[in-house]
């Protein structure tokens, strides 16, 4: 009888399903390292075991060769919609309906709700969110320190920007702070909070 799959394994198939959804191609072992923060190895143990699971098959002659044939975590598998906003959308001064994209079930929890965002320029690059990332916020306005949110200052002014950002409590107030060095941060007493990231998907060729 095969073993379960573990937490990490779980994970690596659900980000596998989701590029394979986004990009119409596997990641390669590279990608799959840099999204978890792991070595390439560390992936190829990961991967291995999967296999011999049954979970997936890999084509080793090819660089995104991983194909995945486990039912419950293939990409055609797929139960939720979520849309992909702009930052105007989020600021209402759009009408403009968003597209959806389609996420496997067991990658993002049923209960809540959720919705994307591309990740433009270089802000969060310091912990290996890049350009063209695509970003999946579970929806909330709940202000929780240290956490990487979707945000804008909240003074009154139409000058106030959205923006990707960890939010940390500082005193009475609340700072807004990239995580790149030639941004500064945004310290603010009141906050606006329209989600909390959830996921990164890494978007194959930009």
């Amino acid at each position: 009888m095969a073993k379960e799959i573990t937490k990490a394994q779980k994970n690596i198939l659900s980000y596998i399903s989701t590029y394979i959804t986004t990009n119409s191609t596997s990641p390669t072992v590279r990608e799959i390292a840099e999204a978890f923060g792991i070595s390439p190895s560390g992936v190829w143990d990961h991967l291995k075991a999967l296999e011999k699971k049954k979970c997936i098959t890999i084509e080793k002659s090819q660089a995104r060769g991983i194909r995945i044939i486990k039912e419950e975590f293939k990409p055609e598998t797929l139960s939720k919609l979520i849309p992909i906003y702009k930052l105007e959308d989020l600021s209402q001064k759009s009408d403009n309906s968003p597209d959806v994209m389609k996420f496997p079930s067991t990658l993002l929890s049923e209960d809540k709700e959720f919705f994307a965002l591309k990740m433009m320029g270089p802000d969060m690059k310091n912990i290996n969110i890049a350009e063209g990332d695509l970003l999946i916020f579970e929806k909330t306005n709940s202000l929780i320190s240290s956490s990487i949110v979707i945000a804008r200052p909240d003074t009154g002014s139409d000058e106030d920007q959205i923006m990707v950002r960890r939010l940390e409590k500082n005193g009475l107030n609340w700072t807004l702070i990239p995580e790149c060095d030639s941004i500064g941060a945004t310290n603010c007493q009141r906050v606006i909070v329209y989600g909390i990231l959830s996921l990164v998907v890494r978007s194959y060729g930009r």
